[in-house]
């Protein structure tokens, strides 16, 4: 007699109230997952961002044993010459490239032969065959964090673009970006003697109204190397107080835009040089928005600055800060301290 085989159970599905359990756990899942990943790749460009700064004061030390002076923030013509008065001038980027393997673009701007007026940047800038190297990126100069267009236009402030380069306002050309820039100092109204503002490690260096102003030495740096900003970072674009979007411009690598305003580092040499006209990553959201001359970055909560010694370190965006335009003569707060490199003032990294 043959036994009656039982049917096998039929395979069980999940039910709909299953697959959304299973939905809503991965879905958190990945909400834990997403924020950690970020803070993973923020971190590593941030240590790109370290390293990058790291090699440009590195190379800023090579350039002063090589000629025996630190590298200009701003160098007009050769040095010595009057000429040239509302054009563009090199920069201290521009100085640095062979010290940071970029010989070739170095060699073939003519930047270390200023005895030729045909190597002077207002000069370069209207040399077709030269024009592409001025807008070419260089990745030292880059931080991985940065928004910035590879080509520096779109930073406008009363309808120009205050990051292109002029030749007397005859001829202008929009330049490859720079995350990077020079500490000129504290304060909005810098003069050139100095006495007002400018005590920067990265000055202005020639000839201007028939006075000469020359080069500092790591002798002038009297507070110490430790303890004084020489780079730093500047943002592409910035939440301003209002909520609005502003473009605070970056910066751009082979100089200034123009020499013309030598009383203030309005619009011309924020190109390459930064003062502390506002807090860290702040923007107020005007039209002359002074984060287009200061220090920022995309980085949350503060920014990277470079030491005179070849240290690296991130300053919050909560450093002491006091807004103060009327006669900075000395500083008035942590932050002034670590711009300025004779105040006697020696501060410790907060």
């Amino acid at each position: 007699m043959s036994r009656r085989r039982q049917p096998q159970p039929s395979p069980r599905g999940f039910t709909l109230v299953e697959l959304l359990v299973v939905i809503a756990i991965i879905g958190t899942l990945v909400g834990l997952l997403l924020p950690a990943v970020q803070s993973a790749r923020e971190a590593a460009r941030r240590s790109s961002c370290t390293n990058n700064l790291k090699q440009i004061a590195l190379a800023m030390h090579n350039y002063e044993s090589t000629f025996g002076k630190i590298v200009p923030g701003v160098q007009r013509t050769d040095g010595t010459r009057q000429s040239g008065w509302r054009s563009s001038h090199w920069g201290w980027a521009a100085f640095l490239l062979p010290f940071l393997e970029e010989t070739a673009i170095h060699e073939q701007l003519g930047v270390g032969s200023l005895n030729d007026e045909s190597n002077f940047l207002y000069n370069v800038i209207k040399n077709g065959s030269k024009q592409p190297l001025l807008k070419s990126p260089v990745s030292s100069y880059l931080c991985p964090s940065s928004s910035a267009p590879n080509i520096n236009d779109g930073c406008l402030e009363g309808g120009v673009n205050v990051r292109e380069l002029q030749d007397n306002g005859s001829a202008a050309l929009t330049a490859a970006t720079s995350s990077y820039v020079g500490a000129e100092g504290y304060r909005y109204n810098a003069r050139w003697n100095h006495t007002y503002g400018r005590r920067g490690a990265l000055v202005l260096v020639g000839q201007y109204g028939n006075v000469d102003y020359p080069p500092l030495q790591l002798a002038s740096i009297t507070d110490g190397l430790s303890k004084t900003i020489f780079f730093g970072e500047r943002a592409w674009q910035l939440k301003a107080n209002n909520g609005n979007q502003v473009i605070a411009g970056a910066a751009v690598w082979p100089g200034i835009r123009m020499a013309e305003e030598i009383y203030n580092s309005n619009l011309n040499f924020s190109n390459v040089l930064a003062v502390a006209a506002v807090k860290i990553n702040e923007a107020d959201g005007s039209t002359t928005d002074d984060s287009r001359r200061s220090f920022s970055s995309q980085h949350p909560g503060g920014a990277m600055f470079a030491m005179g010694d070849g240290s690296v370190t991130f300053l919050s965006e909560t450093i002491e800060h006091v807004i103060n335009n009327g006669a900075p003569y000395d500083g008035h707060c942590v932050f002034d301290y670590l711009l300025v490199r004779d105040d006697g003032q020696p501060v410790q990294l907060p």
